[in-house]
């Protein structure tokens, strides 16, 4: 069995990287089924917040 490491990012969202507020979804490979990376799970408000200046 193989480890894999891989880095969970955010939302590029109006300049800025925002972590999604729903947890993370995986990105599996078709070919072989492995799970390669995740990404983050975003929602409305996770855009709404990050280009409310206030």
């Amino acid at each position: 069995m193989t480890t894999s490491t891989y880095a969970v990012t955010g939302h590029w969202i109006a300049g800025k990287t925002v972590a999604g507020s729903a947890g993370t979804l995986p990105v599996v490979n078709p070919a072989t089924g492995e799970v390669v990376a995740e990404t983050p799970a975003g929602i409305d408000i996770d855009g709404c917040d990050a280009s409310n200046p206030n």
